[in-house]
């Protein structure tokens, strides 16, 4: 039986319309797909990695967050005390299993750092903070020993802060919703190297590398200080900036020069390169030598020599663990306030604490409670 002309009609307006239909529903899959892989492939899992739980699209990763998750910098109660505060970072992130936070763990001479840094600067805080959000406290029970030892300390704090929103009200602010950080082929670096800066902007203080070991107090240092690595250029492994006055003018010309020379290839265009930069424009000169002769002429920023901070330039960090270079390590560093153990070129090196060399020796005098522990478990 054949339909009715008027019947057909219906029907094939009827079917147009399921097809639009249908069209409308496959763009918008396609759209939602493609903002989807947008999002996960921003860099190689970089993003993905130290993104905030609120710009995750797996909900269910954060239902099942732990409750000893490391707490925010931002939304705990017990914030950094402006001026009167160490920083340490921690910027590695690895993606955990799904599911699964990392517990938390210290290296040996990250927990000797801080030992130093707290109990040579009782009235300070030190805070130590994870950039990466997947981090987890263990309990006593499966918690180190190195861990416990830190956490023994009454002034230490661990907390993860959120790149984001520690960048609000900032000059990069924009720029990091942009995402163009997260391109960078080494983020570690790149991420450590912003974050000391977005930190001392919000609660200035002190940043210090985790590849240190303190010998003297820092209180009686002037703030709006940075430290000469050598005659020919400043670093930036120790800081200190205020949080007003020319601290604040200093790190916001750095803020800007960072994402004005970000390069994603080139970490230490944005690291040390970048404190040499904004010095010579505070200072007047590229010269440090010069910058040291006339302290007055960089608008209130002091520059240290390198004796204070890197006593032991970077070609002899191995000096540190040998035991035949113990008593010229110890006389050079005499003076100093810290000593830097370069971790890039001294990560493959033998480190024995219970050693006779120059850091074990200052080891077991600035860190003994670590000291004591390596030896513990040692013998």
């Amino acid at each position: 039986m054949t339909a009715h002309p008027k019947q057909l009609l219906v029907q094939l307006k009827k079917r147009r319309w399921i097809v639009l239909l249908l069209l409308i529903i496959l763009l918008l899959v396609f759209a939602m797909n493609r903002n989807y892989r947008q999002h996960q492939n921003l860099t190689p899992k970089s993003a993905q990695c130290y993104l905030p739980e609120d710009y995750s699209r797996d909900d269910a990763i954060y239902r099942l967050r732990p409750l000893n998750a490391l707490k925010d910098l931002l939304l705990e109660e017990r914030q950094p005390r402006f001026r009167r505060t160490i920083f340490f970072l921690e910027t590695s992130c690895s993606m955990p299993p799904r599911f699964k936070y990392n517990k938390l763990e210290l290296a040996a001479m990250q927990a000797c750092a801080i030992e130093s840094a707290a109990q040579l600067n009782p009235s300070y805080d030190v805070f130590v903070l994870y950039a990466s959000p997947w981090n987890y406290l263990p309990d006593k029970k499966t918690m180190s020993q190195l861990l416990e030892v830190t956490l023994s300390n009454p002034n230490v704090y661990l907390r993860s802060v959120n790149l984001q929103s520690l960048a609000v009200d900032t000059p990069v602010e924009d720029w990091l919703k942009s995402a163009e950080l997260f391109k960078s082929r080494n983020p570690t670096e790149h991420i450590s190297y912003l974050l000391r800066l977005l930190v001392l902007y919000r609660f200035g203080g002190f940043y210090v590398d985790f590849d240190v070991l303190f010998m003297r107090t820092l209180m009686n240092l002037l703030e709006n200080f940075l430290g000469a690595e050598s005659e020919q250029s400043l670093a930036s492994s120790l800081l200190s900036l205020a949080p007003s006055g020319i601290g604040r003018e200093f790190i916001k010309e750095c803020l800007r020069d960072f994402q004005q020379h970000f390069d994603a290839k080139n970490w230490r265009k944005n690291g040390d390169q970048l404190i040499n930069r904004v010095a010579s424009k505070f200072c007047g000169t590229q010269n440090v030598s010069a910058m040291l002769d006339n302290r007055s002429g960089c608008r209130g920023l002091h520059i240290h020599d390198w004796y204070a901070f890197y006593a032991v330039q970077r070609s002899y960090v191995q000096d540190f663990f040998d035991p035949a270079r113990v008593e010229e390590t110890l006389e050079l560093t005499n003076g100093s306030y810290l000593v830097h153990l370069w971790n890039k070129l001294s990560y493959e090196l033998p480190v024995k604490f219970n050693s006779d060399t120059a850091y074990g020796k200052l080891a077991k005098q600035y860190c003994p409670k670590v000291y004591e522990a390596i030896s513990e478990n040692s013998n």
